[in-house]
């Protein structure tokens, strides 16, 4: 989750906003470093931000009345993918 949350906060310092982060757009290296990919709902943090799009399952509620893409909606999708993960995780100690 480190990396997850390391790799956001790069693209955030760089003034990227993702947009879309869900499970698939994170991967693992060979050498367990994360990489974030699918960068087609991306925007830079000063431009006008687009109608909300990305997966609705990770998108925080907001944007569905009408408010602007940010970095706080990145911060929620990411922890709402770091949640379904420890939850499977979880699941698998138990089995």
């Amino acid at each position: 989750m480190r990396g997850m949350f390391g790799e956001m906060r790069r693209i955030h310092k760089l003034g990227i906003i993702h947009a879309d982060f869900k499970p698939a757009n994170f991967i693992v290296n060979d050498d367990l470093t994360v990489k974030i990919v699918d960068y087609g709902f991306a925007t830079f943090q000063d431009e006008e931000n687009p109608e909300p799009q990305g997966t609705p399952r990770y998108s925080p509620a907001e944007l569905f009345s009408g408010a602007s893409i940010t970095q706080k909606g990145d911060i929620y999708s990411t922890g709402i993918t770091a949640a379904e993960g420890l939850g499977q995780y979880m699941k698998n100690l138990w089995i």
